[in-house]
């Protein structure tokens, strides 16, 4: 469910583009700062984009890669040592 302060990657930028300037890049990571019935809010001072192009960060499946990653390489300096 999308929340105010949430983490977001963007999955569509077609038509991403306001005014010439290109907004929104796919496979980039915002922030929701607003939510509308429709729209997302990630830019500051922007017009909101519909939901359809994000999709919530899933913070708890990075953490548990890292922490794994960590783990390996501890394991690997130890066996080096």
């Amino acid at each position: 469910m999308f929340e105010i302060g949430k983490k977001v990657v963007c999955l569509n930028d077609n038509a991403g583009t306001l005014s010439g300037v290109k907004k929104l890049v796919k496979g980039e990571i915002y922030e929701i700062l607003n939510i509308s019935d429709k729209d997302l809010f990630v830019i500051p001072n922007d017009l909101g984009w519909d939901k359809s192009r994000f999709r919530l960060v899933d913070e708890q499946w990075a953490e548990n890669i890292l922490s794994k990653l960590l783990e390996e390489a501890k394991v690997e300096s130890m066996q080096l040592a």
